[in-house]
């Protein structure tokens, strides 16, 4: 659905449609969002790979980027958003994070039924993370992000059609902080303002169906051939 969420950037097939998130859909039809004040300026989100995978020693080097940059910058609001149901993760992988996140200068966040991940998304200025198709959603709320990634991800939809700046093509703590630096200080400036609203203007789809209503209803149509 990522794919097709985001306008069906890199999908060759005939009769697709950009449907959207169901989940983002059922946020958006429960909630009123509104201008909100900021509580956070940077809300890193968190997932949890495998051990085994190439993807969690990424993680981890941009998570200790993480801890490292609030020690640097005290007077920045940031938060750390927990994994809903991480307790059902590989344990040894959880208490790995949670070893180099216990002496960061920065808030520890739950996602639960009454505080979801939108809403923390919806209270922050910049959403960091590797590859969390919430980022998609951030974008669909409005706000900045950051993809972290050691390397040309090639099937990263989020990415590919992101501008430079929203980006991190390296594990190097250099460019990460210089590039949160940029968008917590910069993000009025026109080019990224110009950026960003291309991004929201290419993923964001019609909220005022619902979602996952509208794929029931479209893959029906297809297996009938009306469509």
């Amino acid at each position: 659905l990522l794919a097709e969420a985001m306008g069906c950037v890199g999908m060759r097939c005939e009769k697709k449609s950009a449907l959207g998130s169901s989940r983002l859909s059922s946020f958006l039809a429960t909630q009123r969002v509104e201008h909100v004040d900021h509580c956070h300026d940077l809300l890193f989100i968190e997932q949890v790979y495998g051990a085994s995978s190439s993807r969690h020693s990424v993680y981890l080097s941009f998570l200790r980027h993480l801890v490292r940059y609030a020690d640097e910058r005290p007077r920045l609001r940031i938060a750390y958003c927990l994994r809903p149901l991480r307790y059902a993760e590989d344990v040894v992988v959880v208490k790995t994070i949670d070893a180099i996140l216990k002496p960061g200068r920065f808030t520890v966040l739950e996602s639960s039924s009454n505080i979801s991940s939108y809403q923390h998304m919806l209270n922050s200025k910049l959403v960091v993370s590797c590859d969390s198709s919430l980022r998609y959603e951030a974008v669909v709320l409005g706000k900045m992000i950051l993809s972290c990634s050691d390397r040309r991800e090639l099937f990263d939809y989020v990415v590919q059609a992101s501008a430079p700046c929203f980006v991190v093509s390296s594990d190097e703590y250099t460019e990460f902080s210089e590039k949160i630096d940029f968008l917590l200080g910069q993000d009025k400036v026109d080019a990224v303002s110009t950026a960003l609203n291309r991004m929201i203007n290419l993923w964001r789809s019609d909220q005022s169906f619902n979602v996952a209503e509208k794929i029931a209803r479209t893959a029906i149509e297809c297996c009938a051939g009306e469509v």
